[in-house]
């Protein structure tokens, strides 16, 4: 089982760094850095160890990596509905459905924390089957000693590890529950937490790839309870949940269905129902409780949005260990229902059934999840790093940018010239030590930029820019330009950056066009396209055309003040038709735009003025009665007649 799992994710594995956390995963590994709160030191340290194999690059042997993770989980569903339901077709299909699922698959070929997770989360349901047949202590220190483990890559599993443990104390007789018996299970716990040590050692080196200071006690527990996001949620401390738990729920719910081809779900329940009704019922309570424990604690906890699109696709991340629970209930209700059918009918039934489920899953799914065409995000990295020129510092923000970012530099060893520096970063008190330790030529006023959400810091942007301008080239990637600074400085949108420049200050036209025109080029919009819209290359696209717009709409407002330059209007003009007719998301507010970049062009060619008509026309079709800009764009539309 194990190995034909692999094989499919080995046929399928993402070839380079992918979206989200992946590309801070593997410079954390390559590099043995700390990564972000609560460290995952396991997966560092055994991440490391796939670095050093002599196959593909640094970025596909950590994705194999959670291959092999992924595989290994699914190994031990298939070991675990085998000697529950004491069928090994049950097994097949229990393994195939969670395996395969479009939730489970994505994180088993990129470089994610989420498949060796998995692993542990079905080790703990085999562990816990094993117990249930044979009440021994050294299966019971097993399986402390795996939840130790587990603990030291993934927290969540604590949801899954509290009820296993209850379950041992509990139908392991008096025997596991003496005081000598206790103190042997939290040595093994403790035994399992052990490459937590690593925070503190990893830390006090000062790798670049390097989140929070744990070589202090307070420090160490500020990342270990990830105090600065909060513990057990997904976003930054106190941020607006932007959904209540019912609701949740009911988006978890319906995802699941889909995900497990319907039958899931329903062949679980009537595997929960008949499992609590046997004699194993303590077993089939244990992950019923384990189950609703976690889905409500973790949907209830979690503070992003949950609207469709990249926030619920990481949300949709923690939803594999409750699928997990549901996959093995669902091969009990497999076999279960044949059990109430003829005997005879059964031996074809059952196999069948199985083969079925386990051949329809993968098949079903395999085009979706093919990553092995998938290096939008290293492309989108480098062309913003060759939008850059030579010794230039970046500001920029957000996972996204900042990963893949690192990644291209640390791994690959592609434009390490460039000064890449994180504006969320820079507002930690901890980043100091780290800056000034890998940017020495970086003037930093204090040591700590004003975070946007307090005061607690000791400079603002402005200081920063008039620090480091006569030093370098400052670009900013997907940063606001702060207030402070707003008065002397002007970004200019020159592609996938934009370019901060002291004012009065501007950019000469042809070579800003050149640039963006360059920069742009270096991105496969079209196929970036092709993904859904809860992907991180869906993201990437979002980005590539709000900058499209940035630029389009500076080059008008460039053509409005310098009125003999019809250059900058015709530019601006073919990327705003461009990203009207190509951009999945292009405002309504962009056809006035347009209609006025064509009535400045109409001074030279008067036949422009119909276009300009048209596009203010289908402005007022979209725009509700409300909208502010209605009245202003009808007195436009009857100047242009």
């Amino acid at each position: 089982m194990a190995a034909a799992v692999l094989a499919i994710y080995v046929r399928t594995l993402c070839p380079t760094v992918a979206g989200g956390d992946s590309g801070e995963f593997i410079v954390a590994a390559y590099t043995l850095g700390v990564a972000h709160p609560p460290g995952y030191p396991l997966y560092t340290l055994l991440g490391k160890l796939f670095t050093l194999l002599p196959l593909g690059t640094i970025a596909w042997r950590v994705n194999f990596f959670s291959a092999v993770c992924g595989a290994g989980a699914a190994a031990l569903v298939f070991l675990a509905v085998t000697r529950w339901s004491r069928s090994a077709w049950a097994g097949l299909a229990s393994a195939s459905l969670f395996a395969f699922s479009p939730r489970v698959w994505p994180q088993a070929v990129t470089a994610e924390v989420f498949a060796l997770n998995n692993l542990f989360a079905a080790g703990l349901i085999y562990l816990s089957v094993r117990f249930w047949e044979h009440r021994d202590v050294r299966l019971a220190c097993g399986l402390f000693l795996w939840a130790g483990l587990g603990l030291s890559n993934h927290q969540t599993l604590i949801f899954y590890a509290i009820p296993a443990a209850l379950f041992v104390l509990a139908y392991g007789g008096p025997e596991m529950r003496r005081p000598r018996r206790l103190g042997l299970f939290a040595l093994c716990v403790l035994v399992g937490l052990l490459p937590y040590a690593y925070l503190p050692i990893a830390s006090a080196r000062v790798p670049l790839v390097s989140w929070g200071d744990q070589t202090t006690l307070q420090g160490f527990l500020t990342h270990f309870l990830r105090l600065e996001f909060g513990t057990f949620q997904l976003g930054v401390a106190g941020q607006d949940p932007g959904g209540l738990l019912l609701p949740r729920l009911g988006v978890y719910g319906s995802s699941t269905f889909a995900d497990l081809l319907w039958i899931g779900p329903l062949l679980a329940a009537a595997g929960v129902i008949l499992a609590l009704r046997q004699r194993d019922r303590g077993l089939a309570w244990c992950w019923t409780a384990a189950f609703l424990f976690f889905v409500i604690v973790v949907n209830g906890l979690t503070n992003i949005p949950i609207d469709p699109g990249i926030s619920r696709f990481i949300e949709g991340r923690f939803w594999q260990q409750p699928d997990l629970v549901i996959c093995v209930f669902a091969g009990l209700g497999l076999t279960a229902l044949a059990a109430r059918i003829d005997p005879i009918a059964r031996r074809r039934a059952l196999p069948a059934a199985a083969l079925a489920v386990a051949i329809a899953q993968p098949a079903l799914h395999f085009r979706e999840q093919d990553q092995t065409g998938s290096t939008q995000i290293r492309a989108g990295a480098k062309a913003i790093l060759d939008s850059l020129p030579p010794r230039a510092l970046v500001l920029e923000q957000g996972d996204q940018v900042f990963n893949g970012l690192r990644y291209m530099q640390m791994v690959e060893g592609y434009r390490t010239d460039v000064r890449v520096m994180d504006e969320m970063l820079l507002a930690y008190p901890w980043y100091d030590r780290l800056a000034r330790k890998y940017f020495q030529d970086v003037s930093l006023p204090g040591h700590r930029l004003f975070p946007r959400h307090d005061n607690a810091g000791d400079y603002g942007m402005k200081a920063f820019l008039d620090a480091n301008r006569e030093r370098f080239p400052i670009y900013f990637v997907d940063v606001s330009m702060w207030a402070d600074a707003r008065a002397a400085y002007t970004l200019w949108p020159s592609g996938l950056v934009d370019r901060a420049l002291l004012n009065p200050e501007e950019p000469a036209l042809a070579r800003w066009i050149d640039s963006a025109r360059s920069s742009f080029s270096g991105v496969d919009a079209t196929a970036l396209g092709r993904y859904p819209e809860d992907s991180w290359e869906r993201l990437s696209l979002m980005y590539y055309w709000r900058q499209v717009g940035k630029h389009a709409v500076g080059l008008a407002q460039w053509g409005a003040h310098h009125r003999d330059d019809r250059i900058a209007l015709n530019r601006s003009a073919e990327l705003m038709e461009a990203m009207l007719t190509q951009s999945p998301e292009a405002p309504k507010e962009l056809h006035v735009e347009l209609g006025v970049v064509y009535l400045e062009l109409a001074n030279y060619d008067p036949s422009l003025k119909g276009r300009a008509r048209q596009e203010l026309e289908t402005f007022l079709q979209e725009a509700p009665v409300s909208d502010q800009e209605v009245p202003e764009v009808r007195q436009l539309l009857d100047e242009t007649r």
